[in-house]
């Protein structure tokens, strides 16, 4: 006789066979949200303000240790970019993915001697490499960076990023 607990789970095995295929496929989502979620190189791990005269210096990090500078008019509380804009930005056609597109950047003192300057611009160039353009308040100029990085006798800082577009910062 068949009792009632093995009819059961016969049919819960049958139901599983069925559907094997959706169990399959939900089984991967969870999987793959997890390790995507862990794994997540673009989550903040650290935010600093340092107040300045007139705008606040944001240093912020990521969990893959790339450590970033925004100058803002505002004191921003939360991070300028999510993950998944980041991700979806490194993933598109455009050019200029990530702060390692810019190639090349030095300033060049009031006497033409020219310096190099690629980890600080970088830094500044922020995960997207588009210099925070998109997030309200950015103030990007050479006053801010000089103060920053305690510059002196600065004529003007050239940057070249890897579509070849050459910026002049004054």
């Amino acid at each position: 006789m068949i009792s009632y607990i093995n009819l059961y789970w016969l049919f819960i095995l049958l139901i599983g066979y069925n559907q094997r295929y959706d169990l399959m496929f939900t089984l991967h989502e969870l999987i793959f949200r997890y390790i995507h979620y862990w794994d997540n190189d673009f989550r903040i791990s650290s935010i600093s303000h340092i107040e300045r005269d007139g705008y606040t210096e944001m240093i912020y990090t990521y969990k893959n240790g790339k450590k970033y500078k925004l100058f803002n008019k505002n004191k921003l509380d939360k991070e300028p970019y999510s993950s998944e804009q980041i991700i979806k930005k490194r993933h598109s056609r455009n050019m200029i993915k990530s702060e390692e597109d810019v190639i090349m950047a030095e300033y060049i003192l009031t006497n033409d001697e020219r310096i190099d300057f690629l980890d600080e611009i970088q830094e500044l160039s922020g995960p997207l490499g588009n210099f925070h353009k998109d997030v309200d308040g950015n103030l990007l100029n050479k006053k801010v960076i000089e103060e920053s990085y305690g510059l002196k006798d600065i004529d003007r800082i050239e940057i070249m990023n890897s579509e070849g577009e050459i910026i002049i910062i004054n």
